[in-house]
């Protein structure tokens, strides 16, 4: 890339003997006014170093190790909140099944067939149900 297309910046970077010196910068900054001079001297100094609220200068290895306990403390608690949701929710639907199966089991050795065909009516709508709420909550 030639060079009168680089930034300044970057064509100071390139020849290291077009650096300012800090005598040509001195000389620049008492040639402005005051409160020019007061805002470049801070823009200088921001520029060199990185600026720290004094919160940030107070965080020690400690505080981060808690901070990192912590989340994980709230991740596993997280974790076991929804094991036992997933617990609940296969024992509920084990118990509906257990249900089921025993009232067709009843209506099987009573020969009414009335209470089966009712039973299997229900536990088709019911999955039906459950399909299109699955359907629902998984479109955006």
């Amino acid at each position: 890339m030639p060079e009168e297309n680089l930034p300044e910046k970057a064509k100071s970077q390139a020849n290291p003997e077009m650096l300012d010196d800090s005598d040509d910068t001195a000389e620049v900054l008492e040639s402005l006014p005051p409160e020019a001079q007061r805002i470049m001297r801070s823009l200088s100094i921001q520029g060199s170093f990185p600026v720290f609220s004094p919160v940030q200068k107070k965080i020690t290895e400690e505080h981060i190790t808690q901070v990192l306990n912590l989340a994980d403390k709230d991740s596993q608690r997280k974790l076991d909140e929804i094991k036992s949701t997933e617990t609940t929710k296969r024992l509920a639907i084990g118990a509906v099944l257990i249900l089921v199966i025993s009232v067709l089991i009843y209506s099987g050795i009573t020969k009414e067939t009335l209470l089966s065909q009712q039973i299997i009516g229900v536990v088709m709508g019911a999955l039906g149900g459950a399909g299109v709420v699955t359907v629902f909550r998984k479109t955006p």
